[in-house]
């Protein structure tokens, strides 16, 4: 059964742009390698909260900065990219966690990458003392 008929009908609740980012090994000036990201595209997509159990009792207290995003079938994620969500953004907010490929959609698992010792995510801003 060919349920490729249906992607179009998917993509219609698309309501976000991510914009994907790999990792490229660059030389380091001094010894070793060090590793920046590069822009790998962008994707329609749409994100929704973890809420399936699968996925809370494997990974924990961890899905509190976790997101499921929602792409085409054909989209180019895979595990260990980075994902933004600003439209000016140079570095990723998210890293890609796991990927699922299905023939009408493909789920990846996303999460913050960036949490300072205020608690905060990435993408929010800190509340002001006033």
């Amino acid at each position: 059964m060919d349920l490729s008929a249906y992607a179009a009908d998917l993509a219609a609740f698309n309501d976000k742009t991510a914009l994907l980012f790999s990792k490229v090994k660059v030389p380091s000036g001094y010894v070793g390698d060090t590793y920046v990201w590069q822009p790998a595209g962008s994707v329609p997509c749409s994100v929704l909260p973890v809420t399936d159990k699968l996925t809370v009792e494997l990974y924990g207290p961890r899905t509190e900065q976790m997101m499921l995003l929602h792409a085409a079938p054909d989209a180019p994620i895979f595990g260990g990219m980075g994902v933004a969500f600003t439209a000016d953004s140079t570095e990723p907010e998210y890293t890609v966690v796991s990927v699922k490929k299905r023939m009408t959609h493909t789920y990846a698992l996303i999460e913050v990458m960036k949490i300072g010792s205020s608690g905060e995510g990435a993408g929010q801003a800190p509340e002001k003392a006033g």
